[in-house]
């Protein structure tokens, strides 16, 4: 059948248009090779494959009636997760404040909310975003690479994720430092930034903005830690410790060998085991025992289907044990920022801080992962 002469234009001009569009995309990637996004030039910070895997931080609740806000806008979208890291890791507030001004150019630029400019190591889970960016090496000597950065949902959401990210062991300076002069220099230790006037940056950012009149102590108790695991934690571990947060509005009690009937369980009665038996069920994971019985601290400690993982390691989710009337005499939840959260026969249900004091001497070695 010969062809029409209007369907062989039809086909040349399409052709042509194809032709045209394919040489369009090669003028824009082109183009995109060479251009560095506005704000991303210092960005040259790296987390490490150990500081953190996803950003899922949730609420934490700041009261902030009465605390002075900062006269900038983008600092006051900062200032409530600078506290919050303050109260959970020792953080100061001022160097939050100052790497967010830094990193994003007050608040200017900051791709995917990312404003502290923090790459997406390999164990990162969250979303990411590919910028070209620059580093430099101890001559000061800067060189253009492309990187993938942490994308986050809320400016929120990476305001606490740099927290974590500063809760590594890299950054125990920061954490303990004195003063903001201190925290600058162990960050850039720690090796948060490649610039080599990054310390003299932060600490002018903070002198010029007065940023440290945040670094008095008693806006640490402006944080309600009750709700800080379920902030942190990620996934299933952000339901399993969810459930047990519940528990603390409700009547409960601590009662040795209770919790294993639907009776303790309305009222509110449970030993440390059952306890955490009772939360993972609820989460839809099962702890039980390779008896198949209810067990006890013992038989948690010796299921092989649990993962075993350091105190170092601890993640929000974990059971974590002590060492109390016998080797892993007790169990509770993981929360984070040493916090563990399950029921002791002083207290019933509530919170611990196993940084200091009597739970600090009872923390056992070892621990058990099942999520």
């Amino acid at each position: 059948m010969e062809r029409r002469k209007k369907d062989t234009v039809w086909e040349d001009d399409y052709v042509k248009k194809v032709a045209f569009l394919n040489e369009l995309a090669k003028e824009r990637i082109a183009f995109l090779a060479t251009y560095t996004l506005p704000g991303f030039e210092d960005a040259d910070k790296e987390a490490s494959d150990d500081d953190g895997g996803s950003a899922n931080t949730g609420e934490m609740n700041v009261n902030m009636d009465g605390v002075p806000l900062p006269s900038n806008d983008f600092l006051k979208k900062i200032l409530p997760g600078a506290i919050k890291g303050y109260a959970k890791y020792n953080i100061l507030p001022s160097l939050t404040l100052a790497q967010a001004a830094l990193e994003s150019g007050w608040g200017k630029s900051g791709i995917g909310n990312n404003v502290f400019g923090i790459k997406a190591g390999s164990s990162w889970t969250g979303k990411t975003q590919l910028v070209w960016t620059h580093e430099q090496n101890s001559s000061g000597v800067s060189t253009k690479i492309q990187a993938k950065f942490r994308d986050y949902d809320s400016i929120d959401d990476a305001v606490l994720d740099h927290a974590e990210v500063l809760s590594a062991d890299r950054y125990e300076a920061v954490r303990t430092a004195k003063n903001y002069k201190e925290a600058a220099a162990a960050v850039k230790a720690g090796g948060y930034a490649t610039d080599t006037q990054y310390v003299s940056k932060i600490v002018g950012t903070i002198e010029k903005n007065n940023l440290n009149a945040w670094d008095d102590p008693k806006y640490k108790d402006l944080v309600d830690f009750k709700s800080v695991g379920s902030s942190v934690a990620r996934g299933d571990a952000k339901k399993v410790i969810e459930f047990a947060e519940t528990w603390l509005d409700k009547s409960n009690r601590y009662v040795f060998g209770g919790g294993r009937t639907e009776a303790d369980i309305k009222a509110g009665r449970f030993d440390c085991s059952s306890f955490c038996r009772h939360i993972f069920d609820q989460a839809g994971h099962s702890i039980m025992g390779h008896d198949g019985l209810w067990g006890s601290t013992d038989t948690l400690i010796s299921n092989k289907n649990l993962k075993k993982v350091s105190t170092k390691d601890l993640k929000p989710g974990d059971l974590v044990f002590y060492h109390t009337y016998k080797m892993n005499g007790h169990v509770a939840i993981y929360l984070g920022g040493g916090k563990a959260l399950g029921t002791q026969s002083s207290t019933g249900i509530a919170v611990i801080d196993q940084t200091k004091g009597y739970w600090k001497s009872k923390l056992a070695n070892m621990h058990r992962r099942v999520l």
